[in-house]
């Protein structure tokens, strides 16, 4: 059927938004414009195979079958728009980033499925400071002594000396993300909060000390 000369496409219907009847300006979590396409589509993959390593538990997963994993993680890469040329190397990185994760004790711990209220990509919405805010918290559970951890992945590398000093610096550069979170949880849960980020590539680990406030 042919359409008329003059006919337009009708106006798409609203979408349902965290701004309907709110009155208020919503704000997503904090984005880093500097971070090049290919590492930002790394830090993607490398978040929705860490939900899956936490869905079946670390015990299910070892170097191999992050191996036979490969091929979809190359599809996922290239997916996201990773350039041919550049997909190998990323899906590289990813494949270090989960099997460096799964041997490190820590990184176990923050992947077990046993921790009690476990969830990944958490979504969490709140008003802030007369905002409403919306953010994603890529890991959080209640361990053994009721203490809420919220945790943020960074798959950020670092080349040479000075890790430590580096590691301090991510935790600055993120304080204002993680107090978000925290501010958000504690207004849910009254139970103690701790936050910090976790660097796969690097099994390195900074925590972050002040009370969040209610």
């Amino acid at each position: 059927r042919r359409l008329p000369a003059g006919w337009s496409a009708p106006a798409a219907p609203r979408s349902a938004s965290l701004e309907a009847g709110s009155g208020l300006p919503v704000e997503e979590s904090p984005t880093f414009e500097w971070v090049g396409d290919t590492l930002r589509h790394i830090g993607t993959v490398v978040h929705q195979m860490f939900a899956q390593i936490a869905r079946d538990g670390p015990a299910a997963w070892n170097h191999a079958r992050v191996e036979a994993h490969g091929a979809a993680i190359e599809t996922a890469l290239r997916t996201l728009g990773v350039p041919s040329a550049e997909v190998f190397e990323a899906a590289a990185t990813v494949r270090r980033a989960l099997t460096g994760t799964l041997g490190d004790p820590r990184g176990r711990w923050i992947l077990d499925e046993a921790h009690a209220e476990a969830q990944s990509e958490y979504p969490l919405v709140g008003v802030v400071e007369g905002r409403l805010r919306a953010v994603r918290v890529d890991r959080t559970f209640v361990d053994a002594d009721g203490v809420r951890w919220i945790v943020d992945f960074k798959t950020s590398e670092h080349a040479g000396g000075g890790l430590e000093r580096f590691l301090d610096d991510q935790r600055e550069k993120y304080r204002g993300q993680m107090a978000l979170y925290r501010e958000l949880f504690a207004r849910l849960d009254p139970r103690p909060i701790r936050a910090g980020l976790y660097f796969p590539l690097l099994a390195g680990w900074r925590e972050y000390l002040e009370a969040a406030t209610a």
